[in-house]
C-alpha cells in the first residue's frame, strides 16, 4: 500500500470511520470535532462540533446517509452525512459515551459508556429501546456480521467481554475476560464473514492481536441454558514493538489492520496471520483504522500527530 493523501487536523485523531458508500470517511478530533472528508478530492465537506470532549467514536450507518458519533459530554448524536446538520442528540447515559455501532438494519444504534451499561436506540426517534448491564464500564461495542450477537469491551486490568444475544432481545450470554491485554481499553471487531464468530481483541498495553472463536461459546449456552464454553484462542498477530490501539477486518474479511504507538498501521493476511506490510509515515501514535468497506485496498487511519491518511494499493 501506499499513502495518497494526507489530511490536517485540528487536533489529534481519535476515531476514524469510512462510510459504506466509500464517497467520505469521518474523523473525530481531540477538540471535539468531527471531520467529513471527501474520499475523492480529500477536501473537508463539514465540521461537526460536539459539545465537549473528543471525539472518541464515529459510525456511519447501513446506507452512509448518517454519521453516529460520542464523547466524552455522556450523550451520543446523529448527523445528516449531506448536510453536517445535527439530526438528533440521544440521552440516557450518566458518563462517558465511549462507542457506538449500527446495527445491520440501520434501524438502531448501540452505545457503551462508563456508567456500565450498553443502550439500545431507536433511530427513527430517538427512543431508548434497551439498557443492558455490564460487568464493568463499557469502553467498545461490536456486532457479529450475522446481527445476532453483541460483544462489549470492559475495562479492567483483565479486560472482560460481555456477549448478549440480540435476536432474544440482547438476553446475557456470557462474560469472559481476555488474558494478555494488560490494559483497561480493549477494542474489539467480529469478522464481517457472514456466520463467522471470530472476535478480534487488542489492548493500548500489549502487542499482541487475538483472534477468538466464539462458536462454542454460543452453542453451548444454546444447548444448556446455562453456562458457556470458553472462547476458543485461534490465531495470535505479533509484530508490532508497542501496544496497539485498534485492529479491523477489511470489508471482505481477507486483511486486518493494526493501529499502534511505534507510530504504524500493519496489515495482515486475516487467514494465516502472516504480516503483509508496514505503513509507515507517522510522527506519533496511530489512533484508530478503518478499511474502505467495499474495497479492501483502501483504508484510512487517524494520528496523534494531527493527520488522517488514506492508502491504497
Amino acid at each position: 500500500m501506499k499513502l495518497v493523501a494526507s489530511v490536517s487536523l485540528p487536533e489529534d485523531g481519535y476515531s476514524v470511520a469510512y462510510s459504506p458508500t466509500g464517497r467520505c470517511f469521518a474523523v473525530g478530533c481531540s477538540d471535539g470535532s468531527a471531520l467529513l472528508v471527501d474520499s475523492g478530492s480529500f477536501t473537508v465537506l463539514h465540521a461537526l462540533k460536539s459539545d465537549r470532549g473528543r471525539v472518541q467514536s464515529c459510525a456511519f450507518s447501513p446506507d452512509g446517509t448518517l454519521l453516529a458519533t460520542t464523547s466524552w459530554d455522556e450523550i451520543a448524536k446523529l448527523w445528516r452525512v449531506a448536510t453536517g446538520l445535527k439530526l438528533r442528540t440521544l440521552f440516557g447515559h450518566t458518563s462517558c459515551v465511549m462507542d457506538v455501532v449500527f446495527t445491520g438494519d440501520g434501524k438502531h444504534i448501540i452505545s457503551a459508556s462508563f456508567d456500565e451499561t450498553a443502550r439500545v436506540w431507536d433511530v427513527a426517534t430517538g427512543t431508548l429501546l434497551h439498557t443492558l448491564s455490564l460487568p464493568r464500564q463499557g469502553y467498545s461495542v461490536a456486532l457479529s456480521a450475522a446481527g445476532t450477537l453483541l460483544a462489549v469491551g470492559c475495562l479492567g486490568y483483565e479486560p472482560t467481554v460481555a456477549l448478549f444475544d440480540v435476536a432474544k432481545g440482547y438476553t446475557p450470554l456470557s462474560t469472559f475476560n481476555v488474558p494478555g491485554h494488560d490494559d483497561h481499553r480493549l477494542r474489539l471487531c467480529f469478522s464481517p464473514v457472514c456466520g463467522s464468530s471470530l472476535l478480534m481483541t487488542c489492548g493500548r498495553w500489549n502487542s499482541e492481536v487475538k483472534l477468538w472463536d466464539l462458536s462454542n461459546t454460543v452453542a453451548s449456552v444454546a444447548a444448556s441454558g446455562g453456562g458457556a464454553a470458553p472462547p476458543k484462542l485461534v490465531g495470535v498477530l505479533r509484530g508490532h514493538t508497542c501496544g496497539i490501539c485498534d485492529a479491523r477486518f477489511s470489508g471482505d474479511g481477507a486483511l486486518i489492520a493494526t493501529a499502534s504507538y511505534d507510530k504504524t498501521v500493519k496489515v495482515w493476511d486475516a487467514l494465516t496471520g502472516r504480516e503483509l506490510r508496514t505503513l509507515a509515515e507517522y510522527d506519533d501514535t496511530v489512533l484508530r483504522v478503518a478499511f474502505q468497506s467495499t474495497d479492501s485496498g483502501v483504508l484510512v487511519s487517524c494520528s496523534s500527530d494531527r493527520t488522517a491518511c488514506v492508502w491504497t494499493s
